[in-house]
């Protein structure tokens, strides 16, 4: 329900905190709502709060980005915006707050809002949570019924990247390409991409049979494309995260339903990349390549090396 509450959403993850907003307004597509930005008069606020709209008399108050988180308003400001958000909200009216970026909690009216309103707070995930980002577009995708095979949702995250805005664009993308079709395989994903996103196909298929040349190739037309390089590296770790992972479970005698069942990942698909990456990796090798990636990384984004270096020098640590 949004009439009746005070509903505060917040955090760095723009697209869910828009989410969030168009959630609670899409109930209730008969009422006009009202948008307030910045710097707000409060008395705006309680003026809208008690009229009416000509054809409905229900209210719904947005307020974006409000400038008494980012400033330090005046104590009689910080009062007036407390006393309104502690009082109890008219069944007909709703107010939503929006803040797109963090909100320092200890401040009075980020603390008074915690204790009256309804609230969440939505961070990115981080560079090296590629799963979590896969489960989120896996869920997204059975959301609009449809489901996708594993290795077809591995190059789907690694074309999206990080960014769930941009994955919400791609999978909208991908569900209208796919019409009525609601099995996705990894040609539907291969067909949608570009040639730069089919070198990312390429390149994981050469990682599994450690093909130097494959990779190496695959690897120049992304970086000539334009390929960001720590997203890059963040594919990378996920896809030897993965090896990791079943490898060592395959060592440990896990059966390939065992090992399923712990990755996360369809029988059929374990099955197969484990077939291929056995005859190329040990656990010892892949821990090995993950150590140098993270170094990579932490090099990048501490100015020690050029972006563009792992490029040329990630081919190399895959040799035989």
């Amino acid at each position: 329900m949004t009439l009746g509450k005070i509903h505060f959403f917040f955090g760095n993850e723009t697209f869910l905190v828009d989410e969030a907003l168009q959630k609670c307004l899409s109930p209730h597509p008969s009422i006009d709502p009202v948008f307030f930005e910045g710097d707000i008069d409060i008395k705006s606020i309680l003026n809208t709060s008690m009229s009416t709209g000509l054809f409905s008399s229900q209210q719904l108050i947005v307020i974006k980005n409000p400038s008494f988180f980012s400033k330090n308003p005046s104590k009689t400001d910080i009062d007036l915006w407390c006393d309104l958000f502690k009082k109890p909200v008219n069944p007909d009216t709703g107010i939503i707050i929006i803040n797109h970026g963090s909100v320092d909690q200890r401040k009075k009216i980020a603390s008074t809002l915690k204790k009256h309103a309804s609230f969440q707070l939505f961070e990115p995930f981080k560079d090296w949570e590629q799963e979590k980002v896969s489960h989120w577009i896996k869920q997204r995708l059975q959301a609009a019924n449809k489901r996708i095979d594993d290795d077809a949702l591995i190059l789907l995250q690694s074309i999206c990247g990080m960014s769930l805005r941009t994955c919400a664009n791609e999978i909208e993308t991908l569900c209208v390409f796919l019409g009525e079709e609601s099995h996705i395989t990894l040609n539907h994903v291969k067909q949608f991409g570009s040639e730069a996103q089919s070198s990312i196909f390429d390149c994981l298929e050469g990682l599994k049979k450690r093909d130097y040349k494959t990779v190496f190739s695959s690897i120049q037309i992304l970086k000539n494309s334009g390929e960001d390089p720590i997203k890059f590296i963040g594919l990378l770790s996920a896809t030897f995260r993965l090896y990791l992972q079943i490898l060592y479970l395959h060592s440990h005698r896990h059966s390939d339903a065992q090992i399923a069942k712990e990755t996360g990942k369809h029988p059929f698909f374990v099955k197969q990349l484990l077939y291929s990456i056995k005859k190329h990796y040990s656990v010892d090798d892949v821990s090995s390549i993950m150590i140098q990636l993270a170094e990579f990384d932490v090099n990048i984004k501490s100015g020690k090396l050029k972006p563009a270096y792992v490029f040329s020098k990630f081919p190399s640590l895959i040799r035989a």
